[in-house]
């Protein structure tokens, strides 16, 4: 005990290291509160080059990963409504692009949100967050285009938290794929991991040169997507030109639904597509994308003859072999 005792500090030297810790606390604190207030830092959140990467593994219930939205509030409830999609158990994921051309800009963040929806940074949320940072500074944005403008104004503190969120890509896993991986636009396939890529490779390439670079558009290059070898899968979207495309280890989901095309989804664990089609196009399409509509449309409708076909030459066998029963 008399050990013990003398080992003990004294209840003065006690007293003495509490009032040390205190000061240290104080001083701290002082000193978050001044880097906080420094008008120098104000617009450091907006100024970061890109999003956090959001890395989430252990999937829940069923995933749904969906193209390009574009604004189309109601075509996004029709596919989400179509798979009897459960909040808080099935996982919606979308591709980028949410925002721009169609009539619902703010309905579409507002609805991700309420469905705890993941999503990634594609070309046009990344323009509307430098259209923002801009005028966080107080420099002129009078060269910005009208669909942006209307937006800007729409939108409230809390969309625009949510789009400096968002991701350049997203890591998930699911039982019946693995490891797969999200983007807006696409991976540059010398790279190899999202995380190796620049940001515009990852919100805005189509092609891959002789060089190795990307490019979004141009007469030369060779979608990115026939030399990517895996092996992960990786979703995209930002390729309406291209439709619905499908390798081993990428599928590609813009299939034009703000220009009068489709909202396609990818559903996991079944490993199947669900569509809607969209409810009237909201911007004119290239040339290009209004080909593809046409021969997607033609096929549907070939495809709905031939199940009514089906479904009248199903019922004319039944009856006959009630007929002959009887």
């Amino acid at each position: 005990d008399s050990i013990q005792h003398e080992l003990m500090p004294s209840s003065s030297a006690r007293v003495a290291c509490t009032s040390v810790v205190v000061v240290l606390l104080v001083f701290m604190g002082n000193m978050c509160c001044d880097f906080l207030k420094n008008p120098e830092l104000e617009h450091l959140e907006m100024e970061r080059s890109e999003p956090l990467v959001k890395k989430t593994l252990g999937p829940i219930g069923r995933t749904l990963i969906v193209g390009d939205v574009h604004g189309c509030l109601n075509e996004l409830k029709d596919l989400v409504e179509s798979i009897h999609f459960v909040p808080g158990v099935d996982r919606l994921v979308l591709v980028g692009d949410m925002v721009a051309k169609g009539p619902d800009s703010k309905g579409v963040l507002q609805y991700v949100q309420s469905m705890n929806g993941l999503a990634v940074l594609g070309n046009h949320e990344e323009k509307l967050l430098q259209i923002r940072r801009k005028m966080l500074k107080g420099k002129s944005v009078a060269d910005v285009k009208p669909k942006h403008r209307v937006i800007i104004e729409q939108l409230g503190e809390s969309e625009w938290r949510y789009l400096e969120s968002l991701p350049l890509y997203l890591e998930l896993e699911d039982p019946s794929l693995g490891v797969f991986w999200v983007v807006h636009a696409g991976v540059n396939p010398f790279k190899g991991h999202p995380s190796t890529q620049l940001p515009e490779e990852l919100t805005e390439m189509r092609l891959v040169l002789l060089d190795k670079t990307t490019v979004a558009k141009g007469k030369k290059g060779t979608p990115w997507v026939q030399l990517w070898n895996g092996p992960q899968t990786v979703f995209f979207g930002h390729d309406a030109g291209r439709g619905l495309q499908v390798t081993s280890h990428a599928i590609g989901l813009d299939t034009g639904c703000v220009y009068g095309g489709k909202l396609t989804g990818y559903l996991l664990p079944e490993q199947r597509f669900v569509s809607v089609r969209s409810r009237r196009a909201y911007e004119p399409p290239s040339q290009k994308v209004a080909t593809l509509i046409r021969i997607d449309y033609e096929r549907d409708t070939v495809t709905v003859e031939k199940q009514k076909r089906m479904t009248l030459e199903t019922a004319a066998n039944d009856s006959n072999q009630f007929n002959d029963s009887t």
